[in-house]
Order: C-alpha cells, then structure tokens, then sequence
C-alpha cells in the first residue's frame, strides 16, 4: 500500500522580514549563536534568494529572536541534540513573529557570514552585507577571468574591507548565474555595490 501526506500552513501576506538564526550546541550542551540575517527570497516568496545581515532587523526585534532561539536550542539540547541548529522564521508589519522552520544542518544562509568572518575578524559583527544570487545572459560566455575582469572596479579590497566577493561560479557558464556576496561600511554603500553589479 501507499500512503500520502501533506502539510497545511497559514499564509501571512504582511510579511516584510524572514528572520534565520544559526546556532551551535556543543558537546557539553552549550548552546552559542553563530549569526542571525535575513533571507531573500524570489517572487514566489519560497525560492530563496539570498540573505541580508543582522543589520537590516531592527534591534529590538534581534534581541527577541535571539532570546527565543536559545530557549528553543536548550531545549532541544537537553533532548541530546548537538552540532549545528538553525531556526527561521517571518516579521509581520504588526510587529508579531512567527517560527516557521527549524534545521539540524548548516543553512546557505550561514556560508555569507563565514566568508564575511574571515575577512572581517574582529569588525566582523559591524560589517553590513547583502549576499544574493544574479543572473546574466551576458554571462554564459564569459570565462571566470572576464567576469572578475568585468567586476574590477568593485572587487573586495582587504585593505578597505569593502567590495563584491563572486562566489558559488559552478553556473556560470551554463545559466550565467552566480552568487555576488556584496560588503561595505554601511547598509547604503553594500546596496550601491549590489547594484553596480546588477547593473553593469
């Protein structure tokens, strides 16, 4: 015999942010947050996207998700969970928010984070950034050279700590698509860089 299933979930149409909180609980239960951003997703609003950092959640809403997902992972620790955690959720225009998802793995949300945490270090948490996928016809035909080539006035400087990082190139020449990881001093400079690339 066969047997099917299905899952029903409220539709919210005021959504204006979607949350997702990393975090690691340790071999002793410690329970530590690794990094909270917000994910972008497509029209369909299931696709994702790309993801925004913690600076664009407002920081009284940071400081609840946050208090939240640790009482969550205690939680789940003390039912013997360990490793990597992560918890997503929406923010209504009201001010409400609303768990949707709970992940025992790395999410690809949490890979811009560790990119930024590298070249960042200790600034790492002032250090706003937008990562998010782009699609170019235009690109199909380029090899990896001429893309960095074309993205040279923007490139990420270590000195600066400011740029565009090009990362995850494995579609590049098949659908002209890559992901762009884009990292300033501030939310309106990491926008201005995006859109360089976006319109370039």
């Amino acid at each position: 015999t066969r047997s099917f299933g299905f899952v029903a979930e409220a539709w919210y149409s005021n959504s204006i942010l979607s949350p997702s909180l990393q975090l690691y609980i340790d071999s002793a239960s410690e329970c530590k947050l690794i990094s909270m951003h917000c994910q972008l997703f497509d029209n369909n609003k299931m696709t994702y996207r790309g993801c925004l950092s913690q600076h664009w959640i407002p920081q009284e809403i940071r400081v609840k998700l946050e208090n939240e997902a640790m009482a969550f992972a205690r939680i789940l620790a003390t039912k013997g969970l360990r490793g990597h955690l992560s918890f997503n959720a929406i923010l209504l225009n009201d001010g409400k928010i609303f768990w949707t998802e709970i992940n025992a793995r790395r999410v690809s949300s949490s890979y811009p984070f560790q990119i930024v945490k590298r070249i960042g270090g200790k600034d790492t948490a002032k250090l706003p950034y937008i990562s998010r996928r782009v699609r170019k016809e235009s690109w199909k035909t380029k090899s990896i050279g001429q893309l960095f080539s074309e993205l040279a006035p923007v490139l990420f400087s270590p000195h600066l700590k400011r740029g565009i990082i090009p990362y995850d190139l494995g579609r590049l020449n098949s659908q002209g698509e890559i992901y762009v990881l884009a990292v300033g001093e501030n939310q309106k400079e990491v926008l201005s860089l995006f859109n360089y690339v976006v319109e370039a």
